[in-house]
């Protein structure tokens, strides 16, 4: 399961200073040189910049990280980046692996030796950028807690700890020994 929520410390960024027009669009002489050095792109054609939308999609304004490699392909930095915008697939001249249309989605690099320049993804590799929530920290568990098991909604309460074992009741009687990693505490 992939998360979509930001990590602890992650602030949201300003929005970059490029736009959806002219100026955005690859080949475009106000267009920033695009990267030689980050991934390459869905080889397709650029849209002309008023087809680009800047609403109408969950992804859009999604700040990710990508990484930015050397002539070799090897990665040298991970560099922010924003959605900017999106093409539907019904819009958009791009294909993917199957033949089917696909949706593009432009992203704007923040940071790094490639800020300002524009790079078009598809759906996946916009959610594969997406950096990841770190797990939320473990309390500790004590006797008295409101517990359920990991696995099952049964709600239960702590009796006694002891060796890394937890002894639980469970509202309907039951009796059982239960490790922290089986536990989590309501």
């Amino acid at each position: 399961m992939v998360s979509l929520g930001p990590p602890t410390g992650w602030t949201p960024s300003e929005p970059p200073a490029a736009t959806l027009g002219p100026a955005a669009t690859p080949g475009h002489p106000a267009a920033p040189a695009p990267a030689a050095t980050t991934a390459q792109a869905p080889a397709a054609a650029p849209a002309p910049a008023s087809e680009w939308r800047s609403e109408g999609s969950v992804l859009l304004g999604l700040d990710l990280v990508r990484s930015v490699f050397d002539a070799s392909g090897s990665p040298t930095a991970q560099v922010k980046a924003k959605v900017i915008g999106w093409l539907p697939a019904a819009v958009s001249d791009y294909v993917d692996g199957a033949g089917k249309p696909a949706a593009l989605y432009r992203i704007c690099y923040l940071d790094g030796t490639v800020r300002g320049d524009v790079e078009d993804l598809v759906e996946d590799e916009v959610r594969g950028s997406v950096p990841l929530a770190p797990l939320p920290k473990r309390r500790k568990i004590s006797v008295g807690d409101r517990v359920s098991l990991t696995l099952d909604p049964l709600e239960s309460v702590v009796t006694k700890t002891g060796s890394g074992w937890y002894t639980v009741k469970f509202e309907f009687g039951g009796v059982d020994n239960f490790r922290a990693d089986e536990l989590r505490v309501l």
